[in-house]
Parts: structure tokens; C-alpha cells; sequence
């Protein structure tokens, strides 16, 4: 549940829905918060599923690889069915969607990577010679058209997106350079109606990989992710209205990551990911103050564990991910200092877990 946005209901949809599940909710004695399951459509591969949420209004992401081709696909659900909208593709190769986030009915964007070369096998990061390129489409309120997102690559691609305010946003993922085989920071800001690549403020000698990003207005925008990557860091980086700045995180005994992010309000943000404590993947949650990034108690729960998303409301952050084994979507609603642990399980593959 990566790329947390509020949206107002929109309005096309087409005949083909697909039923809610008939689920039983969970409520956390903790907060009182109730989670429910709502089944999302079979075929779509995503297992970081991305939506705008509200409970008559999400968008949902992903791609469906029916025969040697992956095809974008996206959902639209407005609080008793999904219904399958028709979405453009760059290319017959491959076409992957990874991350969504509107401004409002009218205004959604989604990003990925698309390839004239099918990826074979599926891998997450798709192979040099494939040539991927970043994908972006725009939904206008009735139909989703795809915008030209140039960048440094071939190969790059975007993870996620984040829209600031109606006329901007921020669209952030890889990029590799042939020559050296190195990973990138890639960042894209659609401003002045066309999308523009930013220079990075990471070392250009370490390994970049962006996972997320969210803004609370166009001067306060954070981007997540790993420098050192594959056996690196917690990354992130502040756009304050004009300059991308590294901002330090804590440190970790072995490898961390960080994938996602949420603005909390002008002092304070989160940001969730992962890390390796003596060989072994744990949840890793960080807290912005103002001042500093804070390593926060994660809450343990089965193996292998992968924070993948958090938003905020009512000052409550709200964190989301993986365990194994085996591999299950799991939810945490949890106050601000000490968290609290509500398991909602499900297949990967099967159920969007909201609040």
C-alpha cells in the first residue's frame, strides 16, 4: 500500500467490476482502529500495490503478463466494486506500473518503466540490455494518456510519484549508467506542464536506488531510498522549493533501506523500510522532528519482515508490509512513540488492506 494520496471520487469507469470480498474486519484494542479486506482483481502483479486511498476512492497500479508481454493495468475502486479502466502501453515489450498518487479526480499520475524487451525471467530490477525506460501515464478524469518523461537512461525507470500541488509532482526511481554499470538516483519534477530530471545530491561513487516519495507542498517534499545499494543505507533526501539535499539517517549494524514516506506536517515526517540485524531482515521505522532522523521501535512479528509504506492521519502514522514465512501482507496501526501491532493477514497477491 505504497503511494498514499486522498482523491475525490472519480468519474469514468467501464461496465467489467469485480465484487468486494466478503472478509471479516480486525480491530487493534489498542487504537480501536478497524482494518478491513477488500479483494483487489485477480492478474494484477504488483506485490508493492499502490493506491490512492479513500474509502469510495482508490487507484491501483500494477501489470498483468497474460503471454510473453507485461501490459499495464489499473483499477479504479469506489467502495463497493473494482472496475477495470483501460490504460495506455509504450511498448509490446514490457510495460510495468509501480506507483500512483492524485491531486484530484482529474488529476492522477502513475509511473513505471516500460521496454521493448520483455524481461525473461520477471526480475525487479530489469536487465541493462532491455533498455527500460521510464513510463508515466496522466489520468484527465476520463481517460489515462501517457506523457513523455525523458531522462539520462536508457535503462531507467520510477517507483513512485507524489503530486504537490495541481500543476506539480515528483516522480522518483533508477536510472543506470551503461559505462559503469552503477545504479542512479533518478528524480522528475513535472512542472511548467512537462516532466524535468533534477540533479541528485548523492555521491556520484556510491550506488543510488529511489523507492518512494511524498510532499506536503512543492517546498517540502521527501524521497526515500538506499545509497550503497545493494549493501547500503537508509537514504534521504529533502527538496526544500529550489535544492535536493542528503539529509543524515541513523545508523544500522548491517544493510537498510527505506521505501516509504509520509509528511506528518511541517516539523515532522516518517519514513519505513527495512534492515539486517546479525543476518537477519527486520522492520525499520524512522521519525523527522525537525531536526533529526530517529531509529523508532518496530514492532516483531513472524520472519523476514519488509515495511513497504506509511501514512499519516490524525497525527497517527499507519505502517504496512510483508513477513514470512510464509510471505503475508501484514498492517500496524501504532501511536506516535511507542507502536502497536494489529495483524490483518492475506495472500500478496489477493487482498489491500485499508483503515
Amino acid at each position: 500500500m505504497a503511494g498514499v494520496a486522498p482523491l475525490e471520487r472519480a468519474t469514468a469507469q467501464t461496465p467489467k467490476t469485480t465484487a468486494r470480498a466478503a472478509a471479516p474486519a480486525t480491530t487493534d484494542g489498542d487504537t480501536g482502529i478497524t482494518w478491513d479486506y477488500i479483494l483487489y482483481p485477480p492478474n494484477l502483479v504488483n506485490d508493492k500495490l499502490q493506491a490512492a486511498l479513500k474509502p469510495d476512492n482508490i487507484w491501483a497500479v500494477g501489470y498483468e503478463s497474460p503471454w510473453d508481454f507485461d501490459f499495464t493495468y489499473t483499477v479504479f475502486y469506489d467502495g463497493n466494486a473494482w472496475t477495470r479502466i483501460p490504460s495506455p502501453n509504450a511498448y509490446e515489450g514490457a510495460n510495468r506500473l509501480f506507483g500512483v498518487a492524485g491531486w484530484d479526480s482529474s488529476n492522477v499520475w502513475a509511473v513505471g518503466g516500460a521496454s521493448k524487451i520483455a524481461p525473461n525471467p520477471i526480475s525487479y530490477f530489469p536487465p541493462v540490455e532491455t533498455g527500460w525506460r521510464p513510463l508515466t501515464l496522466h489520468w484527465d478524469g476520463n481517460v489515462w494518456h501517457v506523457v513523455a518523461c525523458p531522462t539520462k537512461g536508457p535503462p531507467a525507470w520510477l517507483q513512485a510519484v507524489a503530486t504537490v500541488s495541481p500543476s506539480e509532482a515528483w516522480a522518483v526511481g533508477v536510472w543506470i549508467d551503461e559505462s559503469s554499470q552503477k545504479t542512479e538516483a533518478l528524480l522528475t519534477h513535472w512542472v511548467d506542464d512537462r516532466w524535468e530530471q533534477v540533479l541528485s545530491p548523492t555521491s556520484k561513487s556510491s550506488e543510488v536506488a529511489m523507492w518512494g516519495v511524498k510532499g506536503r507542498s512543492p517546498n517540502d517534499v521527501w524521497a526515500v531510498g538506499e545509497i550503497g545499494y545493494p549493501n547500503g543505507k537508509a537514504l534521504a533526501l529533502h527538496w526544500d522549493g529550489s535544492t535536493w539535499s542528503e539529509i543524515p539517517t541513523p545508523s544500522t549494524p548491517e544493510r537498510s533501506w527505506v521505501g516509504g514516506v509520509a509528511c506528518a506536517g511541517t516539523q515532522e515526517a516518517w519514513a519505513v523500510g527495512a534492515q539486517f540485524i546479525a543476518g537477519a531482515q527486520h522492520g525499520l521505522i524512522l521519525h523527522w522532528d525537525g531536526t533529526s532522523w530517529t531509529n523508532m521501535p518496530c514492532p516483531e512479528v513472524g520472519v523476514r519482515q519488509w515495511l513497504t509504506d506509511v501514512s499519516v492521519a490524525d497525527g497517527v502514522p499507519r505502517v504496512c508490509g510483508y513477513y514470512s514465512e510464509p510471505l503475508n501482507t501484514f498492517a500496524i496501526p501504532c501511536q506516535r512513540q511507542v507502536p502497536r501491532l494489529s495483524q490483518v493477514a492475506g495472500p500478496v497477491h489477493g487482498d489491500l488492506i485499508l483503515p
